[in-house]
């Protein structure tokens, strides 16, 4: 159960990291994330989880994370 709830937990925050991304919208601080996911996707995270799927599981840094041609 506790699996069923990190999953959907993370995917929020990648559906509101890559949305944050897509719109070209700075991400200064893991905070804005967490603003961002309690409201678009109506879930509880901390500062702690964002800071976690940003790193190892997207490969992101949250300081200043933003699109960049390659």
């Amino acid at each position: 159960m506790k699996e069923k709830e990190r999953n959907k937990m993370s995917d929020a925050i990648k559906r509101v990291v890559n949305d944050m991304l897509d719109k070209n919208v700075p991400i200064i601080n893991a905070d804005k994330v967490v603003k961002a996911t309690r409201e678009k996707e109506n879930i509880m995270v901390t500062i702690h989880q964002v800071k976690t799927v940003m790193k190892d599981e997207m490969g992101l840094g949250y300081r200043l994370a933003k699109k960049v041609p390659v």
